[in-house]
């Protein structure tokens, strides 16, 4: 094999890739009804319809919409014209990473399903995860409960903290209502 031909079929491998996770993606955003249970908002519809023209359609060079009540127009050529020259690919990746901000409050659908196939393990593990769960072990206060001492329910398992009679608590099992 010619040097430089195995760099250049794994960039072909990338680009196939991130192409098919691409219209994955786009598949994903368009199935999305309008009075379905997610509700994208106006500006998170406008990036992807930017990123999804870039990607298509490369750099806006077009004009300005010039109709005054165009505004719709107008919005979307200046959320497209906003990338300026990115690149194809980047504008693709870009597309994928935003919607895996949200694919966790999404409807599981075929296109989901296959977009998350095609994605993979996109969560990152994070270090240090056993010291970070020993630093959120903080013993549960009520802040807010009245002075007159009133009964103390909680969901965490430590010790408990009634602020109306300085008095420490601990209980063993979710939702038991623990008395002074």
């Amino acid at each position: 094999m010619p040097v430089g031909l195995g760099t250049t079929m794994a960039c072909e491998a990338d680009n196939a890739s991130l192409e098919n996770k691409f219209d994955a993606a786009v598949r994903v955003i368009r199935s999305l009804s309008e009075d379905g249970p997610y509700q994208p908002s106006d500006d998170m519809m406008m990036m992807f319809y930017s990123y999804y023209q870039q990607a298509t359609s490369g750099p806006c060079y077009r004009p300005r919409p010039a109709g005054f009540w165009d505004t719709a127009g107008k919005a979307k050529w200046d959320a497209w014209r906003s990338l300026g020259e990115m690149t194809r690919e980047q504008a693709m990746a870009a597309y994928i990473d935003d919607i895996q901000l949200i694919l966790e409050t999404l409807p599981m659908t075929e296109e989901v399903s296959a977009l998350l196939e095609l994605l993979g393990n996109f969560y990152e593990e994070v270090e240090g995860g056993a010291e970070q769960e020993e630093e959120d072990r903080r013993p549960f206060t009520r802040p807010f409960a009245s002075a007159s001492g009133a009964r103390l329910k909680s969901q965490h398992s430590g010790p408990l903290k009634d602020l109306s009679t300085e008095h420490t608590y601990t209980h063993y099992s979710v939702g038991r209502t623990v008395a002074s």
